[in-house]
């Protein structure tokens, strides 16, 4: 918290000095005192820090990966600018520049962005890494949950849990552990897990157990009452649960929502606007470089430089999906369709460069101002493709409940090229489910950092 303040007030003094004594903007009503700004700058701060607080950025047990961490900063960012405007309407000893303001938003989200990821979470990695405040921590249960629980604890020591042991019940335990290289605890009931608490000096129990175990989450979590232990239930919900989950009364019974309805009328509403003004501002600022690949693809391989190839959107209606050409013209006039390959050879030399940073996509934002398509979603199927995987793939004509985007869910966690349809298509399943303005900054943010840094794009 003390780290941003000085951030925030650094970023504000700093965009006064660009502002007024860079030399590098005009000032036509002459330089303003500093000293009002310096006040204002650190009363600004503390008003964005509590901001950063009420999200849940200070949280003891808050620990996000890297992309979380700025959408978490994004999302403050954008609330505290708004909360400066309302606070500058009452304050009104110093009128202060706008431009100030604007600049001072952009520098401090990309400092605090910075500070957070290069900055504290390795920090927290490398002391996560030699073990220094781990909790203690046993897996409950067995099975592909608990395999991924061990995996992701593993690879991410910064959650601040380290696995001390498995505990199997006799008639729960399996053989889905395998070779894991972790300690195997078994006992022949669950009120002997208490004794293994005192014996391991455990923090923390996951219980992984089928949901038609419930008498023994019940057994567990009563037998550890007394002890000081934080115990944490995973549901084996994971292929129908989402992010979002909800959890509500219904008197004094606790209720679990699984699956909310899709976007609202307003939620539409909000999400065309914002894929039209952001496609429009991305034609505008994009336009040298669609007129640059434009021209490079008509000089170094004869054919149009647009493919405008049928695909399947909203509501199951097809629409013509336009791309910058990266395969030789008639590519599929032997083979039919296909998936593209790593190492394709019906691709053009330029069409290579093209689809390893994604730049054949780029024309789709026309398709996203014409209508057709949105920002965020579902990555569109051609027709041959969802007559193949309707009737294959469980809840695939999902997929059309919101309309098809130039990235997705799915592509930024890796599901793209020719990957799983059926984890693609529970990433997409995911996204609709859980959709908001802010996971669709999100997911541009992602997109943004894997066109820099490529993977599976072919």
């Amino acid at each position: 918290m003390a780290a941003d303040i000085v951030v925030i007030a650094l970023s504000f003094i700093l965009s006064f000095w660009v502002r007024f004594n860079s030399h590098l903007l005009p000032i036509p009503l002459g330089r303003p005192p500093f000293r009002p700004y310096l006040i204002g700058s650190l009363v600004v701060a503390f008003l964005w820090v509590s901001v950063f607080w009420l999200l849940g950025l200070y949280e003891n047990r808050s620990r996000f990966a890297p992309d979380e961490e700025i959408y978490r900063v994004a999302k403050g960012t954008f609330v505290g600018i708004v909360a400066i405007m309302a606070f500058s309407f009452f304050y009104r000893e110093v009128v202060w520049s706008r431009l100030v303001l604007a600049l001072a938003t952009l520098i401090s989200f990309f400092l605090l962005s910075i500070q957070r990821i290069v900055a504290v979470n390795l920090f927290k990695r490398i002391v996560a890494k030699h073990g220094v405040g781990l909790k203690r921590t046993a897996i409950i249960g067995s099975g592909d949950i608990a395999l991924k629980i061990i995996e992701q604890l593993k690879f991410n020591p910064e959650y601040g849990y380290g696995i001390e042991c498995l505990i199997s019940v006799n008639g729960i335990e399996g053989s889905a552990f395998g070779e894991t290289p972790v300690k195997k605890m078994t006992v022949k009931k669950y009120s002997e897990i208490s004794r293994l608490i005192d014996e391991y000096g455990l923090d923390a129990l996951f219980i992984v157990l089928p949901h038609d175990m419930q008498s023994a989450v019940i057994e567990i979590v009563n037998s550890t009452e007394h002890r000081p232990v934080e115990v944490k239930f995973v549901p084996d919900l994971m292929d129908i649960i989402g992010r979002d989950t909800s959890i509500s009364q219904l008197g004094n019974i606790p209720v679990i929502g699984l699956r909310e309805l899709p976007l609202t009328e307003w939620d539409l509403i909000i999400k065309r606007i914002f894929d039209l003004t952001a496609a429009t501002l991305g034609v505008m600022v994009l336009s040298p470089l669609l007129l640059l690949l434009t021209a490079l693809i008509k000089l170094t391989s004869p054919g149009p430089a647009f493919y405008a190839q049928e695909r399947v959107g909203y509501d199951g209606e097809p629409f013509q999906m336009l791309k910058f050409r990266s395969m030789r013209v008639g590519a599929e006039e032997k083979t039919g369709p296909v998936w593209a390959k790593q190492n394709d050879n019906r691709r053009t030399p330029l069409g290579t460069f093209l689809r390893k940073y994604s730049l054949d996509e780029l024309p789709q934002l026309f398709n996203v101002i014409k209508g057709d398509m949105s920002l965020v979603g579902p990555r569109p199927e051609r027709p041959f493709f969802v007559e193949k995987f309707k009737d294959q793939i469980p809840r695939y004509a999902s997929r059309h409940k919101m309309k098809s985007g130039v990235t997705g869910w799915a592509q930024v966690n890796g599901w793209r090229g020719d990957t799983s349809i059926v984890e693609r298509t529970k990433c997409d399943i995911y996204y609709i489910e859980n959709w908001s303005l802010f996971l669709d900054i999100k997911i541009l943010i992602r997109t943004v950092l894997q066109v820099i840094f490529p993977s599976n794009a072919y």
